[in-house]
């Protein structure tokens, strides 16, 4: 029966959002409208753009994918430093167990002795450029140094840089991705909904039609051209539809309350959907073309491939040495062996691995095999691509035919429907043929929603495998 469609409507909507997105090929005809509805008065009714909003604001996955970005970010800063200058300040105190002198004026006065001594007569040597004092080993000593290192030559940092920059590329990309998945599975999930409050509307007509039925057989039972039975009978298919009605607006209800909690509300909510616009025509190589060069996930694929090839020159560039210019100023409570308190010191270092145990060449297979297979998954995604427009193309051709089959079966079964009720109050078809011809009006009804819903998702299907966002 059709009205098991609905019933799985509220699953449909929780699974929408993990669907993978296809693509068709479309052909330009009138927009599809969405059936007109009566939104139940506790549901809070707000247009597709405030939900687009709200879905963007307040998805979870979404959020993921936007932190992943800020993880990027961060990566591509901490390479950067290895290009820029580092200053370091340091502080210590020092407590030795004992202070060690060099005293110069003991040591020229004994020096004066001995000469005396050689030469028999008194000898005094020029003090006037002889230095103080100087402390070797102070008891207690307070130092600070200040440390400026500069990469001049390291050129393996710069092509890390540019990987990590990449990195950040195909991060940004990844949230397109993800808007573009979110926002789709939303309007699925909002056209589903739109086909549940279809079938409320096609359950009310049966009730409707039922009671007309119910009405009819009566005065055909009190005009004497058909039996008592005829009355219980439309009776019974009466109760049937009352109770079809009930059961499609409480899974209305709790689709309407699935999309509010999907955009981050505890009350049901209702979206005003506007016409979708029919694809104009356009060949399937087209189509597999523009795919490949709008769609978003190529993009992330492009970064990533040039992420891998930046990674191969920097394991190549690890073989060259590096170059390092070092400045550094220090100051002590305490005058080092110079008698200054003070001093600063320049080096250049240059530094060459000539054997580090492999890891370089490590790093080199591990850059080309990671190169292999990005190549690998962009070649997939190309091929995925192509197979999603053919596979959509076959379901937009099929969801227009079987919308076109819906429309024309449910024209003729409203036809069967009144003649054979103008033949039972004339007393030429019995009761079990109208409520026959009343069923399959039913079930062309409920049918022609289930294809509008069915090609509704094939056009929000073609959009998002064109790369296009909503």
């Amino acid at each position: 029966m059709k009205m098991r469609f609905v019933s799985k409507l509220a699953v449909s909507l929780v699974l929408a959002c993990q669907l993978c997105p296809q693509t068709v090929l479309a052909q330009a005809q009138t927009p599809l409208e969405p059936t007109p509805s009566s939104a139940a008065p506790t549901a809070q009714v707000i247009s597709l753009e405030e939900a687009l909003r709200r879905v963007d604001a307040q998805n979870q996955d979404l959020a993921q994918v936007r932190a992943r970005t800020e993880e990027a970010q961060g990566i591509a800063r901490q390479a950067l430093a290895a290009l820029l200058p580092v200053l370091v300040a340091t502080g210590a105190y020092t407590r030795n167990n004992e202070g060690a002198t060099i005293e110069f004026s003991r040591f020229l006065d004994t020096l004066e002795q001995g000469l005396s001594q050689i030469a028999q007569r008194p000898i005094t040597l020029d003090r006037s450029g002889a230095p103080a004092d100087r402390i070797i080993q102070p008891l207690d000593a307070l130092t600070v140094n200040g440390t400026l290192r500069l990469p001049l030559f390291a050129a393996n940092a710069y092509w890390d840089v540019l990987a990590a920059k990449e990195g950040v590329n195909a991060a940004n990309a990844s949230v397109s991705v993800a808007r573009q998945r979110t926002r789709s599975a939303l309007l699925r999930a909002l056209w589903l909904g739109s086909t549940a409050e279809a079938f409320v509307e096609v359950a009310q007509r049966g009730v409707n039609t039922s009671e007309q039925y119910v009405k009819t057989a009566e005065r055909a039972v009190g005009a004497g051209t058909s039996v008592p039975l005829a009355v219980l009978r439309a009776q019974t298919e009466l109760a049937r539809r009352q109770k079809e009605l009930s059961e499609a607006r409480n899974k209305l209800e709790a689709v309407r309350l699935s999309i509010g909690l999907l955009l981050g509300e505890q009350q049901p909510v209702q979206v005003q959907l506007p016409p979708l616009e029919m694809p104009g025509t356009l060949a399937e190589d087209a189509l597999i073309e523009e795919a490949l060069k709008a769609r978003a996930e190529v993009g992330v694929q492009e970064a990533m491939r040039r992420a891998a090839d930046h990674g191969i020159t920097s394991a190549w560039w690890r073989l060259a040495p590096t170059l390092t210019a070092t400045g550094s100023v220090f100051a002590s409570d305490t005058p080092f062996l110079t008698g200054d308190k003070t001093g600063w010191r320049a080096a250049l270092e240059l530094t060459w691995t000539l054997y580090d145990g492999g890891l370089r060449y490590g790093k080199l297979r591990q850059a080309r095999g990671n190169l292999a297979r990005v190549q690998a998954e962009k070649k997939g995604l190309e091929l995925q691509i192509s197979q999603e427009i053919r596979n959509a193309l076959r379901e937009f051709r099929l969801g227009q035919e079987q919308l076109t089959l819906s429309e024309r079966q449910r024209a003729l079964a409203q036809e069967a429907a009144r003649t054979a009720q103008s033949s039972f109050e004339g007393g030429v078809a019995s009761y079990t043929e109208v409520l026959d011809t009343l069923d399959r009006l039913y079930q062309a009804e409920a049918g022609e929603q289930e294809a509008r819903a069915r090609l509704a998702i094939a056009i929000i299907t073609l959009k998002t495998a064109r790369g296009q966002v909503w």
